[in-house]
């Protein structure tokens, strides 16, 4: 067994790995887990996913090692927050765009996009298909610029690529 990684790089690992897969030139949205929003869609998927795990909040900071399961650190609403905040300073570091939702994320993922579609194509990256549902009610087929929206792979599904003027 190698040695434990510490939470700087993990929150490394994140940032090369957008910088590998999307580019320097993307902006990161992040949801909000300090929210006081006790039911809706998004909660019941997080109890279906992580009840049987009991939450376990870690203090942490970047020097810190990890030494817990990332089911178990994603179990918990404080333990993402905090590694959000973490992320946020990183992303920021290397001259990401990143902004925090505070109410719906797939919403604020969407006005970005269209706005971010004023002046060039966009491509938002996602496995949730309300952004896709979203995205087609929201962006007018009329624009100079394109919003795609790419479902990332998984497993043996290659990722998939949908617009608005080419279905």
């Amino acid at each position: 067994m190698g040695a434990k990684k510490t939470f700087n790089v993990v929150c490394n690992n994140y940032v090369e790995y957008v910088k590998r897969n999307f580019g320097e030139k993307c902006v990161i949205i992040f949801d909000d887990y300090r929210g006081t929003v006790t039911f809706s869609p998004k909660v019941a998927e997080q109890k279906r996913r992580y009840g049987f795990i009991q939450n376990i909040n870690v203090l942490f900071d970047l020097k810190s090692t990890v030494d817990v399961k990332q089911n178990e650190f994603m179990s918990s609403n404080e333990n993402k927050a905090q590694l959000i905040d973490a992320l946020k300073v990183k992303f920021t570091e290397q001259h990401y765009i990143t902004h925090q939702a505070t109410d719906d994320t797939d919403v604020l993922i969407v006005r970005t996009a269209v706005n971010l579609a004023r002046s060039h194509n966009v491509v938002v990256v996602g496995a949730d298909v309300d952004l896709l549902a979203l995205l087609v009610s929201c962006t007018l087929p009329s624009s100079s610029s394109e919003v795609f929206f790419m479902k990332p792979s998984a497993g043996k599904v290659p990722p998939l690529l949908f617009s608005q003027s080419h279905p």
